[in-house]
């Protein structure tokens, strides 16, 4: 999958392109780096805010994301490539859980699995 990231795009747009291949995965962006000691209270940014007014790095382009990633690389490509500080997120039975950045596990199997 590859995501178009520019500072006039939504990230309602983003998060929509994303769970189309993941549908129980969810990607946020937040407004603090996410800690992989402390996973409790990330403060996520409002999908309605366009990705322009939640970076550092203002530069555009695409993403490519794929199965075989982890939550870690993703989030570190986000980061090191366009200044934006993601999480994502498992659906586990009626909640949403933060998948720890360190997780070796592929989105492919993050996707999959219950806890």
């Amino acid at each position: 999958m590859k995501i178009v990231i520019n500072d006039h795009r939504k990230i309602f747009g983003v998060q929509k392109e994303f769970s189309k291949v993941f549908p129980n995965l969810k990607l946020n962006f937040t407004v603090k780096p996410h800690s992989i000691k402390s996973s409790a209270a990330v403060e996520a940014l409002s999908s309605s805010k366009t990705i322009g007014q939640c970076r550092t790095i203002h530069n555009k382009g695409t993403i490519t994301i794929n199965p075989e990633m982890t939550a870690g690389e993703v989030s570190a490509h986000l980061s090191d490539v366009f200044g934006l500080t993601a999480i994502i997120e498992r659906k586990s039975e009626n909640r949403w859980v933060i998948i720890d950045l360190a997780d070796k596990q592929t989105l492919l199997n993050q996707n999959l699995s219950k806890v």
